[in-house]
Parts: structure tokens; sequence; C-alpha cells
């Protein structure tokens, strides 16, 4: 597999106005624009133009974005057909504090359409923070065979403190905003708050409009 480093944003641009009935049309910080989002999924596919074996493992329902941009990518970089088996977890219910995740797998299991025994398994999700769900979904494949785990996030707290660090970060962000110290709680590209907003392009902080979302 070749190499590859994501970026670092320490600091978001100026705010925008993120359009829509479901922002309630208010004025966000965008830390993550959507054009850098396909800029940087593009580059990541790429590493995977050698790989013949590739099984990519959404968590849903974060993952979904993500998967179904680096699979439209994955067209253009040519890389070769590979299998989607998706993993279904829940962690945050409709707060913004992560609970102990619940994994949903029984499809994966050898002899289904979905099998990884034996494949290079990507597994995709829209952030890691705690890494708690990731770490009991890594623990579920390893015991399915894989040829080899991958994991991906497109975005990682670079300040938060977990057991499980991944293999692959595309943008790096902060837990607190540099500045005001403020929690940041990001929303947008899969990631959601209370279940909406997970399809708008941009990756904004929801704590960053005219009324807070979560206090610390």
């Amino acid at each position: 597999m070749k190499e590859y480093s994501g970026r670092n944003i320490a600091t978001p641009p100026r705010p925008r106005l993120v359009c829509g009935r479901t922002i309630h049309d208010g004025g966000y910080d965008i830390w993550v624009t959507g054009e850098d989002i396909r800029s940087e999924v593009h580059s990541f596919a790429k590493i995977f133009c050698d790989c013949h074996d590739l099984t990519i493992c959404p968590i849903l329902t974060g993952g979904l974005s993500f998967a179904a941009l680096f699979g439209r990518m994955a067209e253009k970089c040519r890389v070769p057909p590979f299998k989607v088996s998706p993993i279904i977890a829940t962690s945050y219910g409709t707060g913004q504090t992560g609970q102990s995740p619940t994994i949903f797998s029984e499809w994966l299991k050898e002899g289904s359409t979905y099998d990884v025994r034996g494949r290079t398994v990507l597994m995709l999700d829209d952030i890691l923070d705690s890494g708690k769900t990731a770490q009991a979904a890594v623990k579920i494949l390893e015991g399915l065979e894989p040829k080899e785990i991958l994991t991906a996030f497109l975005l990682r707290k670079v300040d938060s403190e977990r057991p499980f660090q991944g293999t692959y970060s595309l943008f790096d962000v902060p837990t607190r905003h540099p500045d005001t110290k403020r929690k940041l709680f990001f929303v947008g590209s899969g990631m959601d708050w209370a279940g909406e907003h997970r399809f708008v392009e941009n990756v904004f902080d929801v704590n960053s409009g005219p009324v807070p979302q979560v206090h610390d």
C-alpha cells in the first residue's frame, strides 16, 4: 500500500452561512469544506490502486457519507473492484457524550455475501473521538479472519485520550477551539446532531452558532 498523510486543521476558516432549513439558516464556523473533503478522499483512494482483495466496511450511520465518496473517488482512480460490507454501530444516541457502543455485524460471517475472511478490510467512519466504537468493531472484524484490517476516519480529534488510534485520518482537528477553548462538536459529512444534518457537505461546529448546543 502506498503512503498517505492527511491534513491538520488547527483553526477554522472565517464563519460562513450554512444554508438550509435543517441548519436553521444560521452562521457557523466551517472547519472543513466539502471541496477539501472531496480532494482529500481522492488522494486517499489512490493508495488502494494495487489492492485486488479490498472490502470496505463503513460504520453506519456515520461512515455512510465517507464510504459513498470513497467509492466515487476510487472509480476515478481506477481502484480495482471492491466489496462493501457495512457494520451497524450505536454510540452517541441523541447527545454528545459517547456511550458504550453496540455493534451489529452478523452478516459478515463466513459464507455470506459480505464475508471478509482472507480479504483486506478497510473500515471507514466519520470521526475518531473516544475510539470505543472503532475498537469494538475492529475486535469483531479480527474474529472473522481477514488478511488485514485498516481503519480510516474522516476526522480525528488529536487531543482526545483514547486507547485506539487507527491507521489513517484525513483531517486532524482539536477538541476545543484554540482561542475560546469552547468545546467543538462537528456536524456534516456523516456526523450528525440528534440524527440530523449528516449529508451537509461541509463540516461545521454546531456550537459556534447563535445559540450553542452544548455547555461544559
